[in-house]
């Protein structure tokens, strides 16, 4: 079976394009990508870092999703970070990244749920 490779489209240059959400940073727009047969939005990885760490520790939590060129977003992902089998957590540390990620996922249905 052939597949269609075509997955990016060169945006107008003459659509102005958003800003990312408060509190994101942003990454450099890329080419469009193909979201269905007749529609291809410029995107771009933001990032939201909630000031979610744990406390002695390098483990923290932020977002990262894709924004499109007419400001929706999409993909969004929590990630959890600094964690490794060299650099356990400790119980009360535990609880902390727990409540964080959770804190964080209230706050992606807060942007996400319609």
């Amino acid at each position: 079976m052939r597949k269609n490779r075509a997955t990016t489209a060169i945006p107008q240059a003459d659509i102005p394009l958003p800003a990312p959400p408060s509190g994101f940073f942003d990454a450099p727009w890329e080419p469009g990508r193909v979201l269905s047969k007749d529609e291809t939005r410029a995107w771009r990885l933001i990032y939201y870092t909630p000031g979610h760490l744990v406390t002695d520790h390098e483990a923290g939590v932020f977002i990262r999703a894709l924004q499109y060129s007419d400001g929706s977003l999409g993909d969004v992902e929590i990630i959890a970070e600094g964690l490794s089998f060299d650099t356990p957590l400790n119980k009360d540390q535990a609880r902390e990244l727990a409540a964080a990620l959770l804190e964080v996922a209230k706050e992606v249905d807060r942007w996400t749920v319609r």
